[in-house]
């Protein structure tokens, strides 16, 4: 898990440079055209994901130790590289938010609040999924049903969904 966590973390930086155009520097015109926007090292990176993400996320869900966070780091990775649809990760990021271990509560948070911002009308229909999940992540790993905490009482999920037309597309999906 550390050597995918590692090795996206690398994949993640070249491009985050690569994207970041030095100002007042001219084009080189001799310069060699590749593929446009990839590299050799995005197949694998790409390869990584397509083939474990399902494994990735299972153990990111499995339990609250050292291993689910570093799973939960590299599904953030993951999805912040969009290596694989946001589908694909929202309903394991929503559900690690309700996570009792703070890193891995926040990272998934994170990752939620940008996979929203960038994506609101994909996630709406994967938010009944999502609570599903989290309320089988709750049951079987964490131990506790109640869904709520005192301290903050609101849940995160609700910050998502706060605006008034949110809640009505989130209801309308829950009664579809």
């Amino acid at each position: 898990m550390r050597a995918f966590k590692e090795y996206l973390a690398i994949e993640e930086k070249r491009s985050e440079e690569g994207a970041d155009g030095s100002v007042g520097t001219g084009t080189d015109s001799t310069a060699k055209l590749g593929v446009m926007g990839g590299s050799q090292g995005d197949g694998v990176a790409l390869d990584i994901a397509q083939r474990f993400l399902k494994e990735i996320a299972r153990i990111a869900l499995s339990s609250q130790d050292k291993e689910a966070l570093l799973a939960a780091e590299v599904v953030a990775s993951i999805n912040r590289q969009g290596l694989v649809h946001p589908k694909e990760t929202a309903c394991t990021l929503i559900a690690l938010e309700t996570s009792p271990t703070p890193k891995i509560a926040e990272t998934a948070f994170r990752e939620h609040k940008a996979l929203h911002e960038k994506h609101e009308t994909i996630l709406e229909k994967e938010y009944m999924r999502a609570v599903q999940s989290a309320y089988v992540y709750q049951r079987d790993v964490v131990k506790d049903t109640h869904g709520a905490t005192l301290n903050p009482f609101t849940s995160k999920l609700y910050m998502m969904i706060d605006s008034k037309i949110e809640r009505g597309s989130l209801i309308a999906c829950a009664l579809a």
